[in-house]
């Protein structure tokens, strides 16, 4: 039941976000910059049912992220891109609350392993749809480079 509050509170999230104008972003249609190493016609990369798309860079060996709870935190180290290459965030060790990441960020990160670390490529609809955040233009796809350090369930 937790599992599906988190579900919910995600898709309530996403809904409040302004999707007005253009629709969202199609990453199996778009361009990275070279910096990023991004081909997703790679047969190394995977796509979720909602359009993620993640590469294992490296395969971790402690226990995997299941969709998780409301109550639950995930600690990672992470770095986010735009397509253009411009880094927009980044952070050693965060506790994130599972219901305040953004739906693409869980979607990318279903099934990783404790120790793993992933390439997360998301469409703007599971990131922050039309709107404008600091670093963020509208409809941006959104690249994560994340390694799971640990959760709580």
């Amino acid at each position: 039941m937790k599992r599906l509050l988190v579900l919910l509170s995600a898709f309530a999230l996403v809904g409040c976000l302004d999707v007005s104008g253009p629709g969202p972003s199609d990453p199996a249609n778009e361009t990275f910059d070279s910096s990023l190493g991004i081909n997703l016609k790679d047969p190394s990369w995977h796509v979720t049912p909602t359009g993620t798309y993640y590469k294992d860079e490296i395969v971790g060996t402690g226990a995997a992220l299941n969709l998780p709870n409301s109550d639950d935190s995930i600690y990672v180290d992470y770095t986010g891109w735009t397509k253009d290459g411009k880094l927009f965030d980044t952070a050693v060790n965060a506790q994130l609350p599972a219901y305040r990441v953004i739906l693409g960020f869980l979607d990318g990160m279903v099934n990783m392993n404790v120790g793993g670390q992933r390439l997360i490529v998301m469409p703007s609809n599971l990131g922050y749809g039309n709107t404008v955040q600091p670093g963020i233009p509208a409809n941006s796809t959104l690249i994560f480079r994340i390694k799971l350090n640990r959760f709580t369930s």
